[in-house]
């Protein structure tokens, strides 16, 4: 199942590159792919936001010991 939702990612931002880069393509006319570029980073930003949020912890409890900078004993 993950490789369908790999390859449905991969073709849908091949697309998106392609749709993109023909917009900018029109609109600007250089010899650098800002288009590609455009959607490289937008994907990168994205993606990191994904990432950041599936990796995202609760906060840590702070507790009397942790306020006064001491361990509390037994455990």
């Amino acid at each position: 199942m993950i490789w369908l939702a790999i390859g449905l990612a991969g073709a849908a931002g091949a697309v998106c590159r392609y749709v993109v880069d023909f917009i900018v393509t029109a609109r600007v006319e250089t010899v650098f792919p800002f288009g590609t570029f455009l959607v490289n980073l937008s994907g990168s930003l994205l993606f990191g936001l994904v990432a950041g949020l599936a990796t995202r912890r609760p906060p840590p409890r702070v507790g009397p010991s942790s306020r006064s900078g001491r361990r509390s004993r037994g455990g």
